[in-house]
């Protein structure tokens, strides 16, 4: 908290620490900076995903909030989203 007024743009960790972790992402939404957590998942759902746990800000839900307003202040009446795998 003390470097925030510094110019943090973003916060990467903690890896080690859930509980941190979580106190962290909780002031990071608050303060609008993007963090991103990697570290180890509990119950990763594939097993070569154990250490690919990316966790970002702003959330899904506010992505998802910001892009349907710009496509409705642009007078867009329908959208399309495709999402490919790099493969």
């Amino acid at each position: 908290c003390q470097i925030l007024p510094k110019g943090v743009v973003s916060v990467i960790g903690p890896a080690a620490s859930p509980a941190s972790g979580s106190t962290i992402s909780h002031i990071c939404g608050e303060k609008e900076i993007p963090h991103v957590k990697i570290g180890p998942e509990e119950n990763p759902k594939l097993p070569y995903l154990r250490f690919a746990s990316v966790t970002l800000y702003p959330s899904n839900e506010d992505l998802s909030l910001a892009i349907g307003s710009m496509l409705r202040s642009f007078g867009y009446p329908t959208t399309s989203l495709v999402c490919a795998k790099a493969e």
